[in-house]
């Protein structure tokens, strides 16, 4: 901030943007500093006074105060211009100026106490700015951007988004603006188009708001029509929108270009447009010579959503600034992603970083989804708790008010941490060892723990050893962790049973007193093994072959088995074979194990239908009579198949594309599609796009697929 050389002064000179100026009269503004008028007119730096939320809400519920672009202000200092009306000082104060009796309007008395209220500015959450040497007079200035979705919670939250053009030391703005809420201009829920000038306290707009609609391509501009010995002549609107021309009359110079967010009320991240940002874009700062390149720089003063500003391009005539009102999650593809619904209004998520960090959001029905993502850390690691990128995230609700977390750190240990709607997240990462081991029990690094509960107050717990054994470890409520990994051996192998090491266990109950263990041998057979109340762990794991094939029926080992159970006495094995073809086998307590391996192919494919050999398949069960499948393909697609009792496999895999994308939507081939239902008609998929996105789309019985993927 520089201020005006006064007579007399000696201090060393020197060159700020606004010109040649004494050393002494160049100040520093820090943050949570503002500029303001002392009451002999005269610009110093000022701490910022604090407006808290609660402050702003007592503030406005006198009915004495609105929100302003340029902050809170007494009603009695905002102004509305009319069409015949003009800004232009009047003895050093701005007033309305009828063109047409050519006399000012003279402002009301202030009647509310502003000695609390912040400086221009205070609500700024992220923004881009920079100041143009004085030498180069700005004659214009445009920005083109689309009015972002209806944000999805309605908390009474005011939020703007402009362009605009300041003087520097800052003491006004020129601004075309985009509301969504209540302002003095008016307004509610929906978008709406107004045009203002914020002088020091006093705010002038014009007389009519216009409303826009979602998807509406908005270009903001402000025109300098002619300079004046006192005062500069500039009008400001959005180009095809004449209600919102606003004709002023500015003492100084606009010489700071800004791009900004700004709120007020906002109480949850939920109260901004479900979307990652709006992109100011073909940003033009122009002078008599033309379009200048513009050196904008991002300011990020409020991030608890991940708010921050992305300076894309400062390019003459073409600049791009985008406003962010979330920081977009990165996982690393093609990492699964962990998703449970402990409630049918509830959908958790959880997935790994690209930084090793846990992370999860949310969804319901009262706000939708968060739009951010918030980090599941620990302290007392130096890292905050990080395991090793592309990591599979074990999860479990015990019951609707309660979620259990397994992962395998970067150490080999097996981890967990909680939640409880009575305390939240625990906040600590606790390691689930074994006193029986030298290293307290350790696996591949990266490896999926396996967990169910088939009880409220009982957990169990699977993974695969170093060694390739295959263990397991227990929680109740009566005795806590079990401290002890036993492994579930054969004696009949001569290694007493291994697989390769990191291979998936698939597991699940079909009822309380019933285990039912699945995984690929070291063979390439698929195995299992059970538990039951009456009789304990088997002792035995035996394979599911099938006479068809010379092998056997054989899967890539390592592969995932992925089992399902419609109800108690029916169990639907799903895998990926050699030849990439989808086979599944079941049982049930009437016959027993079909023995036989069958392919679900689809004709219309030349190869009858194939996905990356070991891929993982993903089954659901929306009700007893019907299943879903979800696999990606070789090309990368998002291909379902589907099973109902009354007409049997549909022989058809279908793919889940999205017209939006130039490749109509891929991840990775062989990527696991993680699917669930939270009630009968509705279907939700989770998977790590390409670009390290996480992503979902939906079917419901009304509408059937959504034939969108959108990034969370």
């Amino acid at each position: 901030m520089a201020t005006p050389q006064e007579p007399g002064s000696t201090s060393e000179t020197v060159h700020t943007p606004g010109g040649p100026r004494p050393a002494d009269h160049v100040h520093t503004v820090a943050p949570g500093e503002v500029v303001a008028a002392d009451e002999g007119g005269r610009y110093r730096v000022a701490k910022r006074p604090p407006l808290t939320l609660r402050r702003t809400r007592a503030l406005l519920a006198t009915g004495d105060y609105a929100i302003t672009p340029g902050g809170l202000r007494p009603k009695s200092m905002i102004h509305l211009v009319g069409p015949d009306e003009i800004v232009r000082p009047d003895g050093g104060r701005m007033k309305r100026f009828n063109t047409r009796t050519e006399t000012f309007v003279e402002p009301p008395e202030t009647t509310a106490e502003i000695a609390e209220l912040p400086g221009l500015g205070s609500g700024w959450i992220t923004y881009a700015a920079y100041t143009e040497a004085s030498t180069n007079v700005i004659r214009s200035m445009t920005t083109t951007w689309t009015v972002p979705p209806e944000p999805i919670a309605e908390d009474g939250q005011l939020l703007y988004l402009f362009n605009g053009l300041q003087d520097s030391p800052v003491t006004q703005i020129l601004q075309p603006v985009l509301q969504w809420g209540v302002s003095p201009a008016g307004g509610g829920n929906s978008w709406a188009l107004a045009s203002w000038l914020v002088v020091g306290t006093n705010a002038f707009r014009t007389q009519t708001l216009v409303t826009v609609q979602p998807g509406d391509v908005l270009t903001g501009v402000m025109k300098l029509v002619s300079r004046h010995t006192t005062f500069d002549f500039w009008t400001c609107e959005f180009v095809g929108f004449p209600d919102t021309v606003l004709s002023v009359n500015v003492t100084g110079q606009l010489v700071m270009p800004v791009q900004t967010l700004e709120t007020y009320t906002v109480a949850q991240c939920r109260d901004y447009p479900p979307t990652l940002m709006t992109s100011m874009r073909d940003i033009s700062v122009n002078t008599d010579s033309g379009a200048l390149t513009t050196a904008f720089a991002a300011y990020d003063a409020i991030t608890d959503c991940g708010q921050h500003t992305d300076v894309v391009s400062n390019t003459a005539g073409a600049g791009q600034i985008d406003l962010n009102y979330s920081q977009q999650f990165l996982s690393l593809a093609p990492a699964p992603v962990a998703s449970i619904s402990r409630t049918q209004d509830q959908i958790d998520l959880f997935a790994v970083g690209t930084d090793g960090s846990v992370d999860s959001t949310f969804w319901n029905p009262a706000g939708g989804w968060l739009r951010t993502w918030f980090r599941l850390a620990d302290g007392r690691f130096g890292d905050d708790f990080t395991i090793a990128p592309g990591s599979p995230i074990g999860v479990l609700s015990r019951y609707p008010t309660h979620l259990d977390l397994f992962a395998t750190g970067r150490d080999g240990h097996v981890y967990s941490t909680y939640w409880d709607a009575s305390s939240g997240w625990s906040g600590q990462w606790f390691w689930l060892g074994g006193d029986n081991f030298a290293d307290q029990f350790k696996i591949p690094v990266g490896s999926q723990v396996s967990c169910v509960d088939r009880a409220p107050d009982l957990i169990d717990l699977f993974v695969v050893g170093l060694d390739g054994g295959v263990y397991s470890t227990f929680w109740n409520a009566g005795g806590g962790w079990n401290n002890h990994w036993f492994r579930l051996a054969d004696g009949r192998f001569g290694d007493g049973f291994t697989v390769a090491p990191g291979t998936p266990v698939g597991v699940l109950s079909r009822y309380t007193e019933h285990l039912d263990l699945f995984a690929t041998g070291r063979d390439g057979h698929v195995y299992s093994t059970y538990w039951d109340a009456s009789s304990g762990w088997s002792g035995q794991w035996f394979w599911l072959g099938d006479d068809n094939f010379a092998d056997q029926f054989k899967i890539p080992v390592g592969a995932p088995v992925t089992a399902l159970s419609r109800f108690r006495d029916q169990i639907d094995l799903f895998v990926s074979g050699l030849d990439g073809g989808v086979y599944s086998t079941y049982w049930n307590a009437g016959t027993g194990w079909n023995n036989h391996w069958f392919r679900l192919a689809d004709a219309r494919f030349g190869d009858g239908f194939t996905v990356p050999p070991g891929s993982p398949v993903t089954p659901i069960s929306r009700f007893e009579g019907h299943i879903d499948l979800f696999a990606s393909g070789r090309d990368g697609h998002v291909y379902s198949t589907y099973w109902d009792a009354s007409s049997g496999w549909s022989g058809q895999w279908f793919w889940l594309g999205d017209d939006r994308f130039a490749d109509q939507f891929t991840i990775p081939p062989g990527a696991r599609v993680t699917a669930q239902s939270r009630e009968q008609d509705v279907i939700d998929l989770f998977v790590t796009g390409k670009d390290n996105h996480v992503y979902s789309t939906y079917w419901n019985a009304a509408g059937g697929w959504a034939g969108q993927w959108f990034s969370l």
